[in-house]
């Protein structure tokens, strides 16, 4: 009897198990494979992205004029993790759009392609991380929770801007980091095992040091804690929080010090403190509006501008509506476990940037919703999930409206990407929706000075200054494009007007220096590159610029020492060498400035000028068929001087 009990049981334990294993590798491969649709969607959605071309805000400064990545040295790479950035400190970032320089050079395709890499990367992370917390609940249908929050996260479009905005790198770093924190941690409290504690505190240390914003991370966890039902309060759960909580402070202090300065951090008496309040409530009901439907969207959203000293009447109305969603909030929370941790890790990661504190020309931005968003769209699986388990026939209804809503977000999103595309459809997006920003004036002006569209740069700097009349931003981009238009006279204005408002700009010293050498006040233009050196010791244009107001004075030494300081601090700078081998001409160096216009051929081959420059130098040293080569390429680039050369020597 024993026997044949064993053989039964024998026999019917491994049927129960193969079904078991099939249906788990069903699901396996389906959450595979729809993962995999997701990714796929994603890159169709950003498709726009890979075509874009770099913007005026930030990319600049950033990458194309950024030193820092230019050169991967051991000196820039120091200097990187020593000091702050554009009033940041993010030294894993600038490193990462270091690596892409040193592959992709001026070339924008590589780093819109790895923006669009890590948002893909975190995509899984999300799901990742969502699948791993109902798992350690023990919850049903977890794949399917942790695919409609990754999908959400994957084409929502607030999300455009972290994803399309290269110097946003910052933000996709951080997350990714910050996710893969997360993730050890709820290995570490699923396992046990110190090692995926020691992984999840290296992660949010890299996570750090790639945006302050990683800060977060610690009030995240007690939300993540809390949806676990771990003892928050218990002293083992405490003692595990303290490195993070440290890290968090020590970081959080780091990175208000690199605002401060850097002067990023708005000026307190514009706006009383309970209209900062009214702004942050406001900017709170924004990001709820455009979660759910993402219309509207614009890469500013300024102040808004005092009427007889008040700001207008819908900031009131709307701390009416944040009132009543706040109430909604409350009552979820109380009512929903689930709910709770959706709401909770959406506040741990918005808190910081309400702008409470204000940072910046703008009340709230679509970036900051990135990590944020995450508790939302956790809480969209989770109560499909929760209304498929009460009315089973509502499951192929659900889909459908799901379905539908990422098909609306993916084509909003598609859309959104285009205007990235340059600098002009940037901002006109913005101007299309906000007038009154001044910033958006001032950065099509320098999009239009660029394709030297000079006159019309100038209206809309015009425009900046008619709705902000203080902006030294403003006057000193204006006097830029005045010296461009021949009226001297007026750029020296405005660029006294701009330093008046703001005098420690080396910028502002750096081009007035250069309108007074346009207008032969030698000693004026002098005392402006002196100062422009003095505020930037490594000002590599100032000294050249000065170098050619001492050949105007004729002290060739003083010129020869600026041109060789000005080359050692921007190796690449081919003005430099040019102007340095026309100094070696006046000498009589002709070897030299040959050498000097040669390097500045190698560092800029359509530089017609250069060739001429170098065509005369050979034709002194008597090597005159080489000088022919260089006058006909001269000519063949428009310089038409070479043509009276060529005449002269290679007829």
């Amino acid at each position: 009897m024993k026997k044949k009990y064993k053989k039964s049981l024998a026999n019917k334990i491994p049927k129960n198990k193969s079904k078991v294993q099939t249906k788990i590798q069903v699901e396996s491969k389906n959450k595979k494979f729809l993962l995999i649709a997701i990714l796929l969607l994603t890159i169709m959605v950003y498709f726009p992205t890979f075509t874009s071309d770099f913007t005026n805000w930030d990319d600049g400064g950033y990458i194309t004029e950024n030193q820092l990545i230019h050169n991967l040295s051991f000196e820039n790479v120091k200097t990187i993790f020593t000091e702050y950035f554009i009033s940041n400190y993010h030294p894993l970032t600038l490193l990462s759009l270091s690596l892409d320089f040193q592959i992709a050079g001026q070339n924008p395709f590589v780093f819109h392609f790895v923006n669009v890499l890590l948002h893909l990367i975190n995509i899984v992370l999300v799901f990742w991380m969502i699948f791993l917390i109902l798992e350690i609940i023990g919850l049903s249908n977890k794949t399917e929770i942790a695919l409609i929050t990754a999908a959400l996260f994957a084409v929502h479009t607030l999300h455009v801007e972290s994803v399309s905005w290269i110097s946003e790198r910052k933000d996709l770093l951080y997350s990714m980091f910050f996710l893969a924190s997360i993730i050890q941690y709820l290995k570490f409290v699923k396992s046990k095992k110190n090692k995926n504690y020691i992984f999840s505190l290296l992660f949010f240390i890299l996570s750090l040091l790639s945006k302050g914003m990683a800060v977060s991370l610690a009030l995240s966890l007690i939300a993540i804690d809390l949806v676990l039902k771990r003892k928050i309060l218990s002293k083992k759960v405490l003692l595990e929080k303290i490195p993070y909580f440290i890290l968090s402070l020590i970081f959080g202090i780091v990175a208000l010090h690199a605002q401060q300065t850097g002067d990023a951090i708005a000026d307190g008496s514009v706006f009383k403190f309970y209209e900062r309040i009214l702004f942050a409530c406001y900017g709170f009901c924004q990001y709820h509006f455009k979660l759910l439907m993402p219309v509207n969207l614009s890469a500013i959203y300024p102040y808004p501008i005092k009427i007889g000293g008040a700001i207008p009447a819908k900031f009131y109305f709307f701390l009416i509506i944040f009132i009543a969603l706040s109430v909604g909030l409350i009552l979820t929370i109380k009512r929903s476990h689930f709910g709770r941790f959706g709401i909770l890790f959406f506040l741990a990661n918005i808190i910081f940037v309400m702008q409470i504190i204000p940072v910046g020309s703008a009340m709230f931005a679509d970036r900051y919703t990135y990590i944020p968003s995450i508790g939302y769209f956790f809480l969209v699986g989770f109560f499909f999930h929760q209304i498929n388990q009460k009315y089973r026939n509502f499951r192929k209804f659900g889909i459908a409206i799901i379905s539908l809503y990422i098909l609306i977000l993916s084509v909003l999103t598609f859309n959104r990407t285009k205007v990235w595309e340059n600098s002009m459809t940037l901002w006109d997006d913005v101007l299309s929706k906000h007038t009154e920003a001044p910033i958006a004036w001032i950065n099509r002006g320098n999009a239009k000075y660029k394709i030297k569209k000079y006159q019309s740069a100038i209206k809309d700097y015009n425009q900046a200054l008619a709705h902000k009349p203080d902006q030294a931003q403003a006057y000193l981009n204006r006097a830029t494009a005045r010296k461009e238009t021949g009226d001297l006279i007026g750029a020296v204005k405005d660029y006294n007007k701009s330093l008046k408002l703001k005098p420690n700009q080396e910028k502002a010293y750096y081009n007035r220096g250069g309108a007074f050498l346009d207008l032969a006040k030698f000693s004026q233009a002098l005392e402006d590159y002196n100062k422009a050196i003095e505020l930037k010791p490594d000002y590599a244009q100032a000294y050249s610029n000065r170098a050619n107001v001492y050949l105007n004075l004729q002290n060739l030494e003083a010129a020869m020492s600026d041109y060789d300081n000005a080359i050692l601090l921007k190796p690449d700078y081919s003005e430099a060498y040019a102007n340095r081998g026309i100094a070696f001409t006046i000498e009589g160096n002709d070897n030299a400035a040959i050498s000097d216009f040669s390097k500045t051929i190698e560092l800029n081959p359509k530089d017609g000028t250069a060739y001429f420059l170098r065509g005369m130098s050979k034709i002194k040293i008597g090597k005159k068929d080489d000088a022919c080569k260089d006058y006909y390429k001269a000519q063949s680039l428009g310089f038409a001087e070479a043509s009276r050369e060529i005449q002269k020597y290679c007829k």
